[in-house]
């Protein structure tokens, strides 16, 4: 099985993508202290979800890269951003 990791501060962001994708995916969370922009938990995964709304998302990422450079990211952005495709 596919495995996703949620970078985030916000349970309820978590919340939120495990209930989108656990039944497709494992899903596991690594979550990034108000003091530090490095995730605590941060494990090799297929795919990493970076929430968008992080206290230094630009910190964290530079972090994910630190730990694994070859794994996609995918920044998770919230409704109140609209865009056009």
């Amino acid at each position: 099985m596919t495995k996703i990791q949620m970078v985030h501060s916000n349970p309820e962001v978590f919340g939120s993508v495990v209930e989108a994708l656990a039944g497709n995916f494992e899903v596991v969370e690594a979550t990034v202290p108000a003091d530090d922009a490095a995730p605590d938990g941060l494990v090799d995964s297929d795919l990493y979800i970076l929430d968008f709304e992080l206290p230094d998302v630009l910190e964290t990422l530079k972090a994910i890269r630190h730990h694994n450079e070859e794994t996609e990211t995918i920044l998770l952005l919230p409704p109140k951003y609209q865009f056009k495709v």
